[in-house]
């Protein structure tokens, strides 16, 4: 009998307003339920409100390894990171041996699969310049059509759905037209509840374009990497183990060295 998998998303902010996890399991995770898969949503209790600046990466980084660490214990089966900037990804392989995965370089990557060319919708041009980054690392550029910047800050995506929503589907028609990409990548997960809405004003406008839901992906091949029996090799992230790390105590990286 197959069994029932546990994957935990980990918001890498501090909530603010009507963000929490239990706005983000309702509008993210449920509707991605069913049989044989549990879903939980946490947030930091440290860390920045969203995350538009390396410094802000850089922040939230220890309390994320504590929020994985107490999963991993927990017994989640796998993690996914709810931002687009895939933040601490590596560090957490490193740190448990659960799968871990981040919905930024999964989507570019299936992207390349799905088309020819992909563009990024994104809130604002800090962002934008963060993904061209990171594309250029991915070594995905020869795919990558653009970034369309909508410029709306992280924390006021919500404030107005429709408005929201209708300058994405704007941004999504002149990447298609102008920048003549054929998959277009939601370059925030709060963009992951208006996926839907956006590929229809899209088709509407002639424009029958695969859009990438980010969250709805990750949780999606994390499913499948847990029924392959596959996670993060720990050759390439091994424990950091022996090493002391001064203030934060015993982290207790490596289970085998801690039973």
């Amino acid at each position: 009998m197959r069994r029932t998998w546990h994957i935990r998303m980990i918001s890498p902010v501090v909530p603010s307003g009507d963000w929490s996890p239990e706005s983000t399991y309702a509008e993210t995770l449920k509707p991605l339920e069913r049989d044989g898969l549990e879903l939980s949503s946490v947030f930091l209790d440290r860390g920045p409100q969203s995350i538009e600046y390396r410094v802000e990466e850089a922040m939230l980084v220890p309390d994320l390894v504590v929020k994985a660490l107490a999963a991993e214990r927990q017994g989640v089966d796998g993690l996914v990171i709810d931002c687009m900037a895939d933040p601490g990804v590596n560090v957490l392989r490193e740190c448990v041996a659960i799968p871990v995965l981040g919905p930024g370089r999964l989507s570019m990557q299936v992207a390349t699969l799905l088309g020819r060319r992909f563009s990024i919708l994104v809130e604002l041009d800090v962002v934008a310049r963060l993904f061209e980054e990171e594309v250029q690392r991915y070594g995905l550029s020869q795919s990558f059509a653009s970034c369309r910047v909508i410029d709306i800050p992280v924390l006021e995506i919500d404030s107005d759905i429709e408005r929201t929503t209708a300058l994405l589907v704007d941004a999504g028609e002149l990447a298609v037209r102008q920048d003549h990409a054929d998959v277009l990548v939601l370059g925030c997960t709060r963009f992951s509840p208006m996926a839907d809405a956006l590929k229809a004003g899209l088709k509407a406008r002639g424009l029958p374009v695969q859009v990438l839901n980010p969250n709805a992906l990750a949780v999606n091949m994390m499913v499948a990497l847990l029924d392959s029996d596959l996670s993060h090799s720990k050759i390439a992230y091994p424990y950091p183990s022996g090493k002391k790390i001064v203030g934060f105590g015993n982290l207790d990286f490596d289970p085998a060295q801690s039973a």
